[in-house]
């Protein structure tokens, strides 16, 4: 029978980090994950207290990153303006490709998976700690399980939200240069936001209710092209790639812990693309988990007391973020009364400097 301490389920980001982390303190893991699949190439805003701590710990760059150094939000006419002034950091986000992460992953760690056809080829017995796969037997300590696609082999209640929502996914060029800057526009019931990923590019997260995602997707290019100009004002752009799309819906499990188990990433929440949130908050999961077991000195990293103190400490944060990302949808795009409002106040955020720092320093 092998042992390990830690069995990792899922083959994402947040997993693949937490590998290069757990090497670095020194505990053994083994990765257990479904039939691959290739990672579509997506761009993320991580935040730059995660890219900081992340360079410190182990001493190089997570990923080739473009400085986002402002950020506009546009409620139609009205704008909040954010800047590196509000931020401790010489920036407010950087924008990192997810094939780039990859890379820098595989560079570092040559680490094997084991694949599985399906979660029914796992099994688990956590009274004796041992796991079963289809080909041999495991003695572990604790299981991590980052993909929500084995949530059912853990008795999790979770409370689930569908938006009724779409989100289409495209990358751009522009002859302007994006000076570092993202955009953020709340519209006629939709969300559109600007990331740029060079002086030139830059990728989009559109995000409409069903049945307009319906007319968007049978724009043609050329259609959908000028409709992203004329929202943002930004000429001369070309379509780089084509449109992907996945329906929007957010989950978040009561409880992140069980009987030598914690579930973290997506495994224990996933939230409305809005804020850029999704995964800043599993690659906090993976720092917090990292400090517990680098400071507590733990011989089993499955005793309840240290998963427990550990779930409980990132619970509210979560639950913050999954609130607020919600009421924020609610108000802006499920319901009308609550625009105007919106509106009005942000004549007065945009003039307080102070609120804007709170706005900056709740999300980075």
């Amino acid at each position: 029978m092998e042992k390990t301490s830690i069995v990792i389920l899922g083959d994402n980001i947040v997993s693949n980090i937490l590998k290069l982390l757990l090497k670095k303190a020194g505990v053994n893991f083994i990765n257990v994950a479904l039939p691959g699949k290739p990672h579509s190439k997506r761009y993320f805003a991580i935040k730059p207290s995660f890219i900081d701590w992340f360079s410190k710990t182990l001493d190089f760059k997570l990923a080739e990153s473009y400085l986002i150094k402002k950020i506009k939000i546009f409620f139609n006419e009205e704008l909040i303006e954010l800047d590196q002034k509000q931020s401790p950091f010489r920036s407010l986000f950087h924008i990192v490709c997810s094939d780039s992460i990859f890379k820098t992953i595989h560079e570092k760690l040559d680490s094997s998976l084991i694949r599985v056809d399906n979660i029914k080829d796992v099994e688990f017995e956590s009274e004796c700690k041992k796991m079963t796969l289809p080909d041999k037997e495991v003695d572990y300590e604790l299981i991590i399980n980052t993909d929500f696609n084995f949530n059912p082999l853990f008795t999790i209640e979770e409370r689930n939200t569908d938006f009724k929502e779409h989100a289409i996914v495209a990358s751009f060029s522009s002859e302007a240069d994006m000076s570092n800057e993202a955009r953020q526009y709340f519209f006629d019931e939709k969300i559109l936001a600007v990331l740029p990923n060079s002086s030139n590019e830059f990728s989009i997260v559109f995000s409409c209710k069903e049945d307009e995602f319906i007319k968007f997707m049978n724009f043609s290019d050329q259609e959908f092209t000028m409709y992203i100009s004329s929202k943002t004002c930004l000429e001369k752009i070309k379509l780089l790639d084509k449109r992907n799309s996945y329906p929007l819906k957010a989950s978040q499990a009561k409880s992140t812990y069980g009987d030598r188990f914690i579930l973290i990433g997506d495994a224990a929440h996933k939230i409305h693309p809005l804020a850029g949130q999704g995964l800043n908050l599993g690659l906090d999961d993976v720092k917090e988990f990292y400090e517990a077991i680098v400071d507590g000195n733990y011989r089993d990293y499955g005793q309840r007391n240290f998963i427990r103190d550990y779930s409980i400490t990132r619970k509210h944060r979560v639950a913050f973020i999954y609130k607020l990302t919600k009421l924020i949808d609610g108000m802006m795009v499920q319901s009308k009364f609550f625009s105007p409002l919106v509106r009005f106040c942000s004549k007065f955020v945009n003039r307080l400097n102070f609120l804007k720092q709170l706005i900056v320093r709740t999300v980075i």
